[in-house]
């Protein structure tokens, strides 16, 4: 029987090992691949993230802030760094982890159709 100094050892052991696999760049490809995103889906940008957040090998830059809430096009996958995502708005682009996106529906009208819709509607007057 073991004494109960090593009996918390061992929990000590089994907490720190299960703390440092959820942070993993292998626990973060399983969700990343697992996601479903795939190179030419239209996403929404829906959070922020940490940098390094959940094994994401990437930085979250100050840049990035004003995409939150925007749709872009998955231009590339990076793996472990995450979807390479060209902005609607603007000729940039990021990486975002997984977690920080949103399948937008193929069939949702892009900024430039809804414009040619309100000037049809415009004429149409």
């Amino acid at each position: 029987m073991e004494s109960l100094k090593e009996f918390i050892n061992n929990i000590r052991v089994q907490i720190l090992e299960d703390t440092s696999e959820k942070n993993t760049t292998k626990t973060y490809l399983k969700a990343h691949k697992a996601s479903g995103f795939r190179i030419g889906d239209r996403v929404k940008i829906i959070k922020k993230a940490s940098n390094f957040e959940n094994g994401w090998q990437d930085i979250w830059i100050e840049e990035m802030n004003s995409c939150v809430g925007e749709t872009g096009k998955i231009i590339g996958d990076c793996d472990s760094y995450g979807f390479l995502v060209e902005m609607d708005d603007s000729n940039y682009y990021y990486t975002f982890p997984y977690f920080c996106l949103e399948k937008v529906s193929s069939n949702t009208p892009t900024k430039l159709l809804e414009f040619f819709l309100r000037f049809i509607k415009i004429k149409e007057v």
